[in-house]
């Protein structure tokens, strides 16, 4: 989709969340597509959502080299957690096991909070009576209870009107649970709740629901963290400032392979929960100053 023209340059926008610039002369090697007038809308919203999301944000500087390698997190995390994630310090303090007063960072709680209010018999009952408005709120008090979305990045889910709530509600359903699958499930979210809001959803809404309800297979995109680690284990990619799949589908893999560097180091993570904020904590500058030190 063309996105803007200046002079000779023309900037294009593509599915896969990039914007590429174009000089003229090479204009001619894009051919138009001729395709239904469903599904022709279906990829002009998609990547429409992609241009609101580029130009709301300002260019971001090249990514600075990154500084410390995977294995020198896990050295940290060692130094940090001898007893690794299961130890009493690492329970307490990230999955709020030992302590008695929840707070927003304990993910055990949020993970049993999501079972039970996301799960797909209480989601399936709440649409089959016509309540999306239930499923809605649930997914706000789910997500308001955490650290892992701000309150301006739940503004799109709060400002659905009741006459858009039904295609909001299914589309939650569908992105937990669709019988379609999560690729699915996934652009329908990013969409439906782009038009329906007239927001851009941000990365931490969209995938902290699916993180929450199957915590083993789905990841978290916290996208200062993210954009960390990927300085050395990706440093070619871009996330984007939009949610799309073939940027996340990339961000689960390099997640997944860094659960299993530390279950090779005899550190295994309970969930992918454990591996983000192993990340945050690892990337952290105070973080860099204990390998400094050591």
């Amino acid at each position: 989709m063309l996105a803007w023209e200046r002079g000779v340059h023309r900037g294009y926008q593509f599915e896969d969340g990039k914007l590429r610039v174009f000089r003229d002369g090479y204009f001619d090697m894009l051919d138009e597509v001729d395709t239904p007038a469903d599904q022709a809308r279906a990829v002009i919203d998609k990547l429409s959502l992609h241009v609101r999301a580029e130009a709301a944000v300002r260019p971001a500087a090249p990514p600075a080299a990154a500084a410390v390698t995977l294995d020198q997190q896990i050295q940290i995390f060692a130094q940090q957690h001898p007893d690794g994630f299961a130890g009493t310090a690492w329970q307490n303090h990230r999955r709020g096991e030992g302590p008695s007063r929840r707070v927003r960072r304990h993910r055990t709680p949020a993970l049993a909070d999501a079972a039970t209010r996301l799960g797909a018999a209480a989601l399936g009952a709440q649409l089959a009576s016509g309540d999306a408005g239930a499923v809605i709120g649930s997914a706000i008090e789910v997500l308001a209870a955490t650290d892992v979305v701000t309150a301006s990045q739940l503004a799109p889910l709060r400002a659905i009107s009741p006459a858009r709530q039904a295609d909001v509600g299914h589309a939650i359903h569908d992105l937990l649970w669709g019988a379609a699958g999560f690729d699915a499930g996934f652009d329908g979210a990013v969409t439906t709740l782009a038009k329906a809001s007239r927001l851009v959803p941000s990365w931490p809404l969209v995938t902290a629901l699916p993180a929450l309800v199957h915590p083993t297979a789905h990841v978290h995109i916290s996208p200062v963290v993210l954009r960390r680690q990927a300085r050395f284990m990706a440093p070619r990619f871009d996330l984007g400032a939009a949610p799309n799949r073939h940027a996340y589908l990339r961000m689960v893999d390099m997640v997944k392979r860094i659960a299993l560097a530390l279950t090779a180091a005899g550190l295994p993570p309970a969930d992918l929960w454990d591996v983000h904020d192993f990340m945050a904590d690892t990337l952290a500058p105070k973080a860099i100053d204990l390998l400094d030190e050591a």
